[in-house]
């Protein structure tokens, strides 16, 4: 699949995600101010920069995790900004977290099955009489559950709970989770945190994977080599301002970019 989109000649058809001059006040603290970029169809959009940054604030404004205290968001042609997590879920967006969020006590399988609990059509009270229709939901869900563990990889425990799993693959749960969501667009927030070459690798591969797919993802991440790997354009995000954005090979080694990173 082509991901030659530009966003200097997109149209409206063409972005996911555009910001326009979002900025977040925490009290007199601005932890983000003036961010602007845009983010094609179809394409992984990567999202760096140093610690305390405001990369994961930006990513909670995107998904209604909190309001801006200034600009734009639009989702496709959707003005969104400021909408709540339930209203930008419905507009297709899905993410995940810094810190691994699984239900205890669940399988891996019920755990995927809990992320298409919004497009369930059964009633409580078809719920509580077991009416056909109920037990079809049931099916179909338990259907999309199984497609989403084959597509990344964990079919093969489907049935175990989904705290024994190691932690890489907690990592591509939670995606699967997500995914049962069906969205247009996936945040994912350092998602390989902690990895191994062993482990974050096949996560790069399940993203390039997605992105041919057709789903549009944004993630943030320290990971400079997975940026560079799977990600057709990344920003760089420094005192809650855009420092730099570019292909990743040529915006993470900007001048500008090295200093936010190494202090020099």
């Amino acid at each position: 699949m082509s991901t030659d989109v530009h966003p200097e000649r997109a149209t409206t058809r063409d972005v996911a995600a555009q910001l326009e001059n979002i900025s977040k006040n925490f009290g007199g603290l601005q932890v983000l101010k003036s961010v602007t970029f845009s983010v094609p169809r179809s394409t992984i959009f990567g999202v760096a920069g140093p610690n305390g940054a405001g990369k994961t604030t930006l990513l909670n404004l995107m998904t209604g995790f909190g309001k801006t205290s200034g600009g734009r968001m639009a989702i496709g042609d959707v003005d969104a900004t400021n909408f709540d997590a339930l209203r930008i879920s419905k507009l297709g967006v899905a993410r995940t977290f810094q810190n691994i969020r699984l239900f205890r006590g669940l399988t891996v399988r019920e755990q995927v099955a809990a992320g298409s609990y919004r497009h369930r059509r059964a009633s409580m009270l078809g719920s509580m009489l077991g009416l056909p229709a109920e037990w079809k939901d049931r099916r179909e869900v338990r259907q999309l559950a199984d497609e989403m563990l084959a597509f990344v990889g964990l079919s093969a425990v489907a049935d175990r709970l989904a705290e024994t799993l190691s932690y890489g693959d907690q990592r591509r749960l939670e995606i699967a989770r997500a995914l049962a969501t069906r969205p247009q667009l996936l945040l994912l927030d350092e998602p390989t945190a902690g990895m191994n070459d062993a482990d974050w690798l096949p996560i790069a591969q399940l993203l390039e994977k997605l992105r041919d797919e057709g789903l549009t993802v944004i993630v943030v991440e320290h990971n400079m080599r997975l940026l560079e790997k799977c990600c057709d354009r990344v920003a760089v995000i420094a005192a809650g301002t855009v420092i730099a954005e570019d292909e990743p090979v040529t915006c993470l080694r900007l001048p500008d970019v090295r200093r936010a990173y190494f202090g020099r």
